[in-house]
């Protein structure tokens, strides 16, 4: 049985880590009808969120684990947390999926994002709703072509499946504090270009599909278990929204 909200985040708190700052946290409490949610924000690749992830999800122990992935590319994921779970891989050095997995040893993990019926139900409708012309359509529809591929690479175990990692300009051997500093000032900064320009149709319209789905997924899923999701920071309070 998974730990309470409340428990989870008294003990992290407690912790007085930088890196476990609740900004980046959102919780959905249990219902007549659904179990506990809780949603981590990160920023791919980054040491502190990979760290956020496993001691959240070590504290909440949830029943499910939802990653912002592709059904198809979870077993691929799956795999490396396993390794890293048994050692054969430095756990503080893993993206933030891989570290999800090997920190939740007894949840089931699913991905949460784009590929299924939720999906091209909400994308249709939305395409529909939005008065979308045929090339924002088609546009949409390409980079839905790439998420698809990688995720079939995955699936196959193709040479170079997982993403490079992203450079940032600290690693999980720098101190607790310039990890969290790091990690504040890319979502600042991300958050800042986001705001900055008019962003297409396309990206909206996919982006906005994706994130209704991602709530879908998880909704559906709270009907089981617990559910721990890890989605990219940008996504994180659309996805939350979704749940209330």
């Amino acid at each position: 049985m998974s730990n309470s909200q409340s428990e989870v985040s008294t003990e992290l708190a407690a912790r007085d880590d930088p890196r476990l700052n609740e900004e980046f946290v959102r919780t959905q409490p249990a219902t007549s009808d659904r179990h506990p949610a809780m949603l981590v924000g990160v920023v791919h690749d980054h040491p502190a969120s990979s760290y956020r992830v496993r001691e959240v999800a070590t504290a909440f122990d949830p029943d499910v684990l939802g990653l912002e992935l592709p059904a198809v590319a979870v077993p691929y994921f799956a795999g490396r947390g396993a390794e890293s779970a048994d050692g054969g891989d430095d756990a503080a050095a893993t993206d933030e999926m891989t570290a999800a997995v090997a920190a939740s040893p007894d949840a089931e993990a699913v991905g949460i994002d784009t590929l299924g019926w939720r999906f091209g139900y909400r994308f249709a409708r939305n395409a529909v709703d939005e008065r979308a012309s045929p090339r924002t359509v088609g546009r949409a529809v390409g980079e839905i072509g790439h998420i698809a591929r990688h995720a079939l690479d995955c699936r196959l175990g193709a040479e170079g499946a997982h993403r490079d990692a992203l450079a940032h300009d600290v690693t999980a051997a720098d101190s607790p504090t310039a990890q969290a500093d790091d990690e504040r000032t890319r979502v600042a900064r991300s958050r800042a270009l986001l705001g900055a320009f008019e962003r297409p149709h396309a990206d909206l319209l996919l982006d906005g599909t994706r994130e209704q789905t991602m709530a879908a997924n998880v909704d559906a899923r709270r009907r089981d278990g617990s559910v721990l999701a890890v989605v990219g920071i940008d996504h994180l309070d659309s996805v939350a929204d979704g749940l209330t």
